[in-house]
């Protein structure tokens, strides 16, 4: 049979684990944000009509392949 005390004290460890628990979960966290924080943007640029005319012949050129590996099959 448990008595006050002792639930008193089960209580106590109880809330004690579960704050270092938290707290461990905060500290990764924390170190998960600055390590994201460090790390280098990405950089925007325009795109310009070539860029646009390479991605297009990309395209048609991926396109021609997987019709030829369909057609292999």
């Amino acid at each position: 049979k448990y008595t006050y005390r002792r639930l008193r004290h089960v209580a106590a460890y109880a809330t004690t684990y579960v704050t270092e628990e938290l707290r461990s979960q905060v500290v990764e966290a924390e170190a998960a944000t600055a390590t994201a924080s460090q790390r280098p943007r990405t950089t925007l640029r325009p795109i310009n009509e070539a860029t646009i005319e390479e991605i297009d012949e990309e395209s048609e050129e991926e396109l021609y392949d997987s019709d030829l590996d369909e057609l292999a099959l």
